[in-house]
């Protein structure tokens, strides 16, 4: 009775090792017609064929492969049962890349594989358009925009103030520079932003660099001119270097009066005649004091003033001499 259970048992397992072996044979081997799937392009469909590879199946079933076609698995791999053979077929799609497009066929089903694909990297410098069609599809157009910016400098002058203040230790109407000014330095920064090549925004900046340092002016406040020799003028409006000579004649003078002392001779184009005047030395050394221009001589021409003197040896006494005249106020 055990000797046959165990022969039945031996019959069992070697009709399981038969049924295993022929299995693996219709797997990996093709004995005869086997169930073969291709999908082309996304495009699939069944067919039931005796070739051995897929490169003859492909042939067997009319199915013609572009240059740039890729197959898997492999052409020369033998087929087996239930089998996939999936043929991917380039896209063509319109790349425009910094203003310049071109047709280029891909195998990327996404823009970002699509970017890997062609080596693109975006950063500051590309920007791409439009992203919100991922898939790649036969015609779509990605645009890629150059990004660039050029950076402009010039420089401008920046004027300087003038800042016044009063003293009472100048003469009234007079001024003197302190501090000289100095123009200061703005410099002014332009930043141009193109879009595949075409200027599209700029954005300007200034700052001063280099600062100016304003002028300071004292206008002088006293009202009136102290002399060398100690005399107050309140009334002076201007001083002139004249060189001084005497004379002694008597008479009536040119501008209607007679002669005497504190009258003198003028050039009248350059001081006219019953302008109120005081004269002395530069150094205060001697003074003529307050007179009135009231007479006129052919030798006196311009910054000449002769003095009148009562006597013929006043006037040699005092000869030729530098003089300061100061022009008053009536």
């Amino acid at each position: 009775m055990q000797s046959s259970v165990k022969k039945y048992n031996r019959i069992i397992i070697a009709c399981l090792a038969l049924i295993l072996a022929v299995g693996s044979l219709n797997y990996f081997a093709v004995p005869g017609d086997v169930t073969v799937t291709i999908v082309d392009d996304g495009n699939a469909k069944t067919v039931v064929t005796g070739v051995q590879t897929v490169e003859e199946l492909l042939a067997a079933e009319g199915v013609v492969l572009r240059p740039r076609d890729s197959v898997n698995p492999a052409l020369h791999t033998k087929l087996f049962f239930d089998a996939t053979v999936t043929i991917l077929r380039p896209t063509a799609v319109s790349l425009s890349l910094g203003g310049e497009s071109k047709t280029v066929l891909t195998n990327a089903e996404t823009v970002g594989d699509f970017l890997i694909e062609q080596g693109i990297t975006l950063d500051e410098t590309l920007r791409l358009e439009d992203f919100s069609e991922a898939r790649i599809y036969e015609g779509k157009a990605i645009a890629l925009t150059a990004l660039s910016s050029t950076t402009q400098t010039d420089y401008e002058t920046v004027p300087y103030n003038t800042q016044s203040s009063y003293s009472d230790t100048l003469e009234k109407g007079s001024t003197t520079v302190v501090r000289p000014g100095t123009p200061g330095t703005k410099t002014i920064t332009t930043k141009i932003f193109y879009e595949n090549g075409v200027e599209i925004d700029r954005v300007v900046t200034e700052e001063v660099t280099v600062a100016p340092v304003d002028e300071i002016v004292e206008i002088g406040t006293k009202d009136y001119i102290v002399t060398a020799s100690g005399t107050h003028l309140k009334n002076a409006v201007r001083a002139l270097d004249y060189t001084a000579t005497a004379y002694c004649l008597k008479g009536i003078c040119a501008g209607g009066m007679r002669s005497q002392v504190g009258v003198v001779a003028v050039d009248p184009r350059v001081i006219p005649l019953g302008t109120k005047l005081y004269i002395e030395a530069a150094d205060g050394s001697w003074s003529y004091g307050f007179c009135i221009a009231g007479d006129t001589g052919g030798v006196i021409k311009g910054n000449i003033v002769d003095l009148y003197y009562d006597t013929y040896d006043e006037c040699i006494q005092f000869g030729r001499r530098k003089a300061v005249v100061y022009v008053l106020e009536d």
